[in-house]
């Protein structure tokens, strides 16, 4: 049987959560100042979820155009990548000629910090860059992206691949499409954040729900754990990409 997604509100979310708590028996309205302050709390249980590991239900994969001669680029909601302001990437490339009948992707590693400040000249151009550099910032709500060499074309676009985090609600009836199991782990975890503000004093009560946000969170992290490729280091092969062919014994 096919498992779909789930539409949910943030109504919905929160008359559970309160259920959970025990502050209302099921089936009883949550009046308007205590609706507006769960949905404050769930929102910024959301975004803090943004900072955790397994929390990204999927990898996005966006193409986005460069301007010759530039190599920083704003990226969020109005940036020159306009987008969801990602908080960190899991990947870049290079689409090689990308207006062509078969245009191709080269991947581009993702460099630390470290890295991007040992380069010497950071102005160096190129038609293509070999190196992208990402600075989580937050200047205006935007995160900036560096590429190294800077293009001096426009023939090539830049391709980034960012875990896609679930989204906030803009208010209490709008209805989003949610991945399996994430409804629970929202209502516990939501629950498990109001224990305290509630003087919700049952230990018993308590327990339950902190077991089950800790439950519904792992379970959703386990479903978003995805396998990926090992490193490893060029200097331990002959390949200077550092590739290594598991049945040659030796650099691919």
């Amino acid at each position: 049987m096919a498992v779909t997604p789930v539409r949910l509100n943030a109504l919905t979310i929160i008359n559970g959560a309160f259920d959970l708590i025990q502050v209302k028996t099921p089936g009883e309205a949550v009046d308007a100042a205590d609706s507006a302050d769960a949905l404050r709390r769930l929102n910024q249980m959301i975004s803090g979820w943004a900072t955790l590991p397994l929390t990204f239900p999927f990898i996005d994969r966006e193409v986005f155009a460069v301007t010759a001669n530039q190599g920083t680029y704003t990226i969020g909601p109005g940036g020159n990548f306009d987008t969801i302001r990602p908080t960190s990437l899991t990947g870049a490339g290079l689409l090689l000629n990308w207006a062509s009948t078969n245009p191709v992707e080269i991947p581009r590693p993702i460099i630390t910090d470290d890295a991007y400040q040992a380069i010497q000249i950071k102005d160096l151009t190129s038609s293509q860059w070999t190196q992208v550099y990402f600075n989580a910032d937050y200047s205006g709500g935007l995160a900036t992206v560096f590429l190294w060499p800077v293009p001096n074309t426009t023939v090539n676009k830049c391709v980034l691949y960012r875990g896609d985090q679930i989204q906030g609600f803009a208010n209490l009836t709008t209805e989003y499409d949610y991945p399996p199991g994430y409804a629970d782990a929202l209502e516990y975890n939501l629950a498990a954040r109001l224990l305290t503000p509630y003087s919700i004093k049952d230990p018993q009560v308590r327990a339950d729900v902190k077991e089950g946000a800790l439950t519904y969170l792992r379970m959703i992290k386990t479903d978003n754990f995805k396998a990926s490729d090992l490193a490893l280091d060029a200097a331990f092969t002959n390949d200077r990409r550092g590739g290594f062919n598991i049945l040659t014994g030796t650099g691919s």
